[in-house]
């Protein structure tokens, strides 16, 4: 009975270890493969789903980069300020030029691989990331978006 039941303790503690064990591995997933699996993409069709998104995270983090800095210098310009100056102007404008550019690229992107899935599995993509496009300065306000 008692090697039964030591048994039965060390196969629980193994199927704990073994889930823990899955879980982690799920969440360190980077956000293309996670996505692409939850598309159901798997072997060279995953692949290619994946690096299609880690290539396009270059060109989106340096975009990032370039919003990031007009932001900065529009946030000194309003901060030393008090009144709308044509620095602020030119600052907002130069923002809001580039987050257009973004939104644009982003959208590029995004047709392009889904182009890589099944027809029925397209739409469900676009429903996933269009909020990023879609809901306010979202893109920027996560920078998690652009790393492989």
């Amino acid at each position: 009975m008692k090697r039964l039941s030591l048994v039965l303790i060390i196969t629980l503690l193994a199927c704990v270890v073994a889930g823990v064990v899955a879980y982690c591995i799920r969440i360190q997933q980077p956000p293309a493969e996670w996505l692409g699996r939850k598309l159901g993409l798997e072997g060279a069709r995953l692949a290619e789903f994946t690096a299609a998104h880690n290539e396009y995270a270059v060109a989106c983090a340096e975009m990032c980069l370039r919003i990031e800095e007009v932001n900065d210098e529009l946030a000194e310009y309003v901060m030393n300020e008090s009144e709308m100056t044509p620095a602020i102007i030119a600052a907002l404008s130069r923002a809001e030029t580039l987050r257009a550019e973004c939104k644009r690229n982003m959208l590029t992107h995004f047709m392009e691989v889904a182009k890589l899935l099944d027809e029925e599995k397209q739409s469900e993509y676009m429903q996933l990331v269009l909020p990023l496009i879609t809901e306010g300065d979202r893109m920027e306000a996560s920078h998690d978006h652009h790393h492989p």
